[in-house]
């Protein structure tokens, strides 16, 4: 007789609705009560359940995780955000413009340097590579001297020590260009009258317009450099700040939101999932419910054992078949081992059925209603009076 342990591994193993009713059929025939199996259906389920819970719960956690993350950081970029906004204003600063005044700063400086480097062949520097680092870094001094005079004037940040520095040093550097530029000045001249150039007559004519016009250019590129670099770093800057800042507390908002989402439907999606179990639950229950009393009540009919040997000439047919190119020694062993196998096979199945194979051996009686009371239905465990015999 089956037990109800063994059958609580089935189920584990097969999870098939058509198992479940060939064994509560086969447990109702045999005269299992009907309890246990549906305690261990309840079980399974239970497991099941228990599992989806296992499942969801890390990724709950996940989500409110993240959720409280995110409301403990709100606070702290909505008051930067404010600051921005009131320093600001709503509106996005300006980029485009100031990005083009900074690669003009760029352009202005590779000009300068181009136009400067050849005039330092009076300071004995004649190497090409040498003229170029020499008038990148007077380029710098002159910008980077007229940079911090102006950040003196309007910032905060210099100790009144430091701004008077500064200044006397832009002062000084300032003073230096000029003289720089009177002095290519009078080098181009110069150069132009040993080659009999007619600008060297105009800048001989003219020598203050001459001295102005490279003043002018020497003086002037370093200056335009500095209120470029000033104007775009602080705008560039500001737009940096008011990007992030409104950037930072969109997406604290947008995971805020997906969170939310995330964990409202992965709790809605474990309650559909427990739901659906609970569903399979009652309905495998129900199904047990019925194939057990149909095993209680109908049973099953044994097969005539004729049909044995029957099927085991037949599977022996089909090997003679098989090997009838084969000598006679040969097809003869191999016709009767398959039989004899056959044959206990078949054997087993007609004496102790599997409960699937014993599930097809339902006996169903047909008659009429008033007849019922009156028929008893044979059982799997009462054998005809012929084999008793």
């Amino acid at each position: 007789m089956p037990s109800s342990s063994l059958f609580k591994s089935q189920l584990r193993r097969s999870g098939n609705i058509r198992q479940l009713e060939a064994d509560a059929f086969f447990q109702g025939a045999h005269g299992v009560a009907i309890d246990p199996g549906l305690a261990d259906i309840h079980s399974h389920f239970d497991q099941e359940a228990s599992r989806a819970n296992q499942e969801s719960i890390p990724r709950q956690k996940n989500f409110e995780q993240t959720i409280e993350h995110v409301r403990a950081a709100i606070p702290e970029a909505e008051h930067k955000w404010q600051l921005v906004k009131e320093r600001l204003g709503e509106q996005t600063p300006p980029f485009v413009l100031p990005l083009l005044v900074a690669i003009s700063a760029v352009i202005v400086a590779i000009a300068e340097i181009t136009m400067l480097a050849p005039a330092l062949d009076v300071l004995d520097i004649t190497d090409p590579a040498s003229q170029v680092m020499s008038a990148t870094g007077i380029t710098l001094i002159g910008s980077l001297a007229f940079h911090f005079a102006w950040e003196s004037l309007s910032s905060e940040k210099f100790t009144k020590a430091w701004r008077w520095a500064i200044r006397i040093l832009s002062g000084f550097t300032a003073t230096a260009l000029a003289y720089w530029g009177i002095l290519r000045g009078q080098q181009v001249a110069f150069a132009a009258r040993l080659n009999d150039n007619p600008l060297g007559r105009f800048l001989a004519g003219h020598p203050i317009a001459s001295s102005i016009f490279y003043v002018f250019i020497t003086l002037g590129a370093p200056l335009m450099i500095a209120a470029a670099s000033h104007y775009s770093f602080h705008h560039l800057r500001d737009y940096w700040e008011w990007k992030k800042a409104n950037s930072r507390l969109k997406c604290l908002i947008k995971q805020k939101a997906a969170a939310q989402k995330g964990l409202e439907a992965e709790k809605q999606g474990l309650e559909h999932r427990l739901a659906e179990i609970a569903h399979k639950c009652e309905q495998w229950k129900a199904s047990y419910r019925l194939h057990h009393e149909r095993g209680s009540k109908r049973g099953a009919i044994q097969e005539p054992f004729w049909t044995v040997p029957l099927k085991a000439t037949f599977a022996g047919l089909i090997v003679a078949a098989l090997l009838f190119w084969a000598p006679i020694v040969v097809e003869i062993p191999a016709v009767l081992a398959s039989w004899i196998a056959a044959f206990l096979y078949f054997r087993r199945q007609w004496h102790s059925p599997t409960p699937e194979e014993y599930f097809e051996l339902e006996h169903v009686h047909f008659s009429n209603p008033a007849d019922i009371q009156n028929q008893k239905l044979p059982s799997w465990n009462q054998k005809p009076k012929e084999l008793a015999e």
